[in-house]
C-alpha cells in the first residue's frame, strides 16, 4: 500500500488513486494498532516504507499522545533511543534519521517536564546510546541540531 501509494502514476494508476491510497494510509496513522506498525516499517528494505514509518512514529507521539497509556511511557522512549540508534549505525538515510529524530525529541518534550521527570538526561541519554552503536559522528551532529530546532519551535509554556 505503502509502495502504491507513493509511487509515480503510471498508465494503470491515476492520481485519484493515488490520493485514495494516501488518504488511507493516513486513516491507518490513526488507528491504535499504527503504533505496531513502526518496527516492522522501519525494517522494510524500501526507503519509503521507513520513511513511513518514521513519519507514523512521529505522528502518533505529536497527535495521539494523549490516548497513550502512561505506563508504557517508558518502553516506547527505549524502543525510540534504540531504533533510532540502529538506524543510525547501519546507515539509513538522513531524511529517514530526520525523522526519527523529530519523533524523539517530541517524545522527549512529553517526557521530560514534570516533577520527577520521566527521561532525565535525555540528550546525554541519547548521544551516549547513539556513540555505544557507533553511528557515525555526523548523525549525532545532526541529531543535537534537530533537537535545537525542534526545541527552539516547541511550546515549552503551554498555551
Amino acid at each position: 500500500l505503502i509502495q502504491q501509494a507513493y509511487a509515480p502514476p503510471t498508465a494503470l494508476t491515476s492520481l485519484e488513486d493515488l490520493k485514495r491510497l494516501q488518504t488511507e494510509l493516513f486513516e491507518l496513522q490513526k488507528r491504535p494498532e499504527a503504533w505496531g506498525l513502526v518496527i516492522p516499517l522501519l525494517e522494510h528494505p524500501d526507503q519509503n516504507v521507513q520513511f513511513f514509518g518514521a513519519h507514523t512514529a512521529q505522528v502518533k507521539i505529536a497527535r495521539d499522545w494523549e490516548h497513550f497509556a502512561a505506563e508504557h511511557a517508558g518502553s516506547l522512549r527505549d524502543l525510540m533511543v534504540q531504533l533510532t540508534a540502529r538506524s543510525m549505525s547501519i546507515g539509513r538515510s538522513k531524511f529517514i534519521l530526520r525523522k526519527l529524530f523529530v519523533a524523539l525529541t517530541s517524545l522527549a518534550l512529553k517526557l521530560v517536564p514534570g516533577h520527577p521527570t520521566r527521561w532525565p538526561e535525555w540528550i546525554m541519554g541519547c548521544t551516549m546510546a547513539f556513540s555505544g552503536a557507533r553511528a557515525p559522528a555526523e548523525y549525532i551532529h545532526d541529531f543535537l541540531a534537530i533537537v535545537a530546532e525542534e526545541a527552539g519551535n516547541a511550546d515549552l509554556i503551554g498555551s
